[in-house]
């Protein structure tokens, strides 16, 4: 079986460690059940590497092939951006006779009576 040479892995202090969100300790916890496993019983470390991956991260054959390709390009590791809905500023659903008149109601509530 062939190791993966240090240039190849990523040094955990590259990146900030700070907190991990639930879906990438899930991913850790599942490596370690597999390497628990595998240690038990090592025909779990039969095949190709991407199979061991697929196999110890608990995710898809597909999805895991499809990251190894993209790192092999060079790509940049990145996450999917929300999109979020742009809504119309409240101001701008109101006209100036309107914005005029919210005005003088909450200067009614300051003004002093004498």
């Amino acid at each position: 079986m062939e190791s993966a040479s240090t240039s190849d892995l990523v040094s955990p202090h590259s990146f900030d460690t700070s907190g991990f969100n639930t879906q990438a300790k899930m991913l850790i916890n599942n490596v370690i059940s597999f390497l628990r496993q595998a240690k038990r019983n090592s025909l779990l470390l039969k095949g190709s590497p991407i199979y061991l991956a697929s196999r110890a991260l608990n995710i898809s054959l597909n999805t895991v092939s499809r990251i190894s390709s993209s790192a092999k390009k060079g790509e940049e590791f990145t996450s999917p951006k929300r999109k979020k809905p742009h809504r119309k500023s409240k101001i701008d659903l109101f006209d100036s006779f309107d914005i005029q008149g919210v005005r003088n109601v909450v200067k009614s509530f300051y003004s002093v009576d004498k």
